[in-house]
Formats: structure tokens, sequence, C-alpha cells
């Protein structure tokens, strides 16, 4: 599970906006780093103008800053409960899942096993039908889907609650759904 959660903050330029950013990722970043089975990491950060014309003709622009501190953990209630204790600075702007890289490969070299059977199996039947005994394995490619595309759930990214804050007033619910692994397995046969 992955968990990206987004601060904001607008100055009146631009090092000011960037400082208090940083000020503000650091701390959330400090309070996540000591939660067991959570790995915790800066992602995004980004600084701009944000210009406004007023009525009178005259522009003013201040600087804005967006930045996240990426959650990630095999243990869902653990890194919920991180988000919500850190909402008081944040606000989640993006849920997404995926398989760990290891129960990943544990299926996909399942899925090796089948379609082995299944490749030998079809390449025999060929053969038979074509009134040989056997064959012999002349080329063999092996693919993978490689790195599985989570599926988002997307937040809104500053979310308040009836006060009017960034916070959340329960846990975030979660499901994660379904994932498909898939491998294929190409070859190129001599019937004998």
């Amino acid at each position: 599970m992955r968990i990206s959660l987004s601060a904001e903050t607008e100055a009146a330029d631009q090092p000011t906006a960037g400082k208090k950013l940083t000020e503000m990722l650091d701390d959330v970043a400090k309070r996540a780093r000591d939660t067991k089975g959570v790995d915790v990491r800066t992602g995004s950060f980004n600084v701009w103008p944000n210009s406004t014309s007023s009525s009178k003709g005259k522009t003013s622009t201040t600087w804005r800053g967006q930045g996240e501190i990426i959650l990630e953990s095999k243990d869902f209630a653990a890194a919920a409960a991180l988000a919500s204790k850190l909402s008081d600075k944040t606000a989640i702007s993006n849920i997404s899942f995926s398989l760990s890289r290891e129960v990943r490969e544990a299926e996909e070299r399942k899925l090796l096993k089948e379609a082995a059977q299944a490749f030998k199996d079809r390449a025999l039947a060929a053969a038979n039908a074509f009134g040989f005994s056997g064959y012999r394995l002349s080329k063999l490619e092996l693919g993978g889907a490689g790195g599985v595309t989570p599926m988002p759930r997307m937040m809104g990214a500053m979310a308040k609650d009836a006060s009017g804050g960034a916070g959340y007033s329960a846990d975030v619910p979660l499901e994660a759904g379904d994932v498909t692994v898939s491998i294929s397995v190409n070859g190129t046969i001599v019937l004998q």
C-alpha cells in the first residue's frame, strides 16, 4: 500500500514559500519515521508563482508550494493510522495498492510452471497431430508483466472536516481489490 500525503503553503516570496514547505514536510517526516512497518520518504516538491488581478487592474503575486510525503507499508492498519495521525499538517492526496515484490515473484514462479506444462502439452499434441512422435525446442521466449500497475484510489487533496481543518475524524477506509499477474511463454519447436 502506498499513501501520498500532501502539504500546501503560500508566502509573499519564493524563498519563504520553499522554506515553509520544507519545514512542514520535515516535521511530518520526523513524526512518521519511527512507525514500525511503514517506510517514509519524500515525494514531489513544487513552488510556483500565483498571480491575481484586482478589480483596479493591479496584479499581485504570491508564491505557493506543494509537497508530498509518501508512506509505504504491507500493514494497511499501521499506514492508515499514521496517515490519520499526520492529517493535522497534511491531507491524503492518493492511496494505491500493489503486490509486494515477494508475492509477485512467487505468483510468477507458480504461473511459469503451469505455462511450461501447457506449452509442452500443446507442442506434443501438435507433433502427434502431424504424425510425429515428438519435438525439439528451437527457441523459447519468456515474458512477464514486470511491475504490477497499482490501482489508485483517489482522495480529495484538501479534504476538510467539519471544523474546516485538513484532519479526519476516523481512519481511512481501505480495500485493496484484485491485481492481475501474468506471464507469457512463446516458443518455436522442430517436429521429430
